[in-house]
């Protein structure tokens, strides 16, 4: 089955795990991944070098839109970074996911 992953960058976890916790509360994604990362950009002319965590989203192709949505309304950033990626799962995960979507 296919499903999406959708991530986006946060300041830091308290904020990664405000997103991650509103996001399942909403019904708007399974299972989202927290990982701190190095970010290195270039942002008002200036190179910018920052700590972050990546808050990673499993979701439905069904949902992915409604999450993105949810995800610019509720981010502190700017200028945020939503980023969509088609996968597929295994069955019985993909099974579980929709399972848990449609519920």
């Amino acid at each position: 089955m296919a499903l999406v992953l959708m991530f986006t960058t946060c300041p830091d976890s308290a904020i990664a795990s405000e997103l991650a916790n509103g996001a399942l509360d909403a019904g708007l994604a399974v299972c989202i991944l927290q990982a701190t990362v190095e970010s290195l950009y270039d942002w008002q002319g200036k190179r910018a070098a920052e700590g972050e965590v990546v808050a990673l989203f499993k979701t439905s192709v069904a949902k992915a839109d409604d999450l993105e949505k949810w995800l610019a309304e509720n981010h502190p950033y700017e200028v945020p970074a939503i980023i969509r990626i088609g996968a597929r799962a295994n069955e019985s995960y993909a099974d579980w996911l929709a399972e848990v979507l449609e519920a």
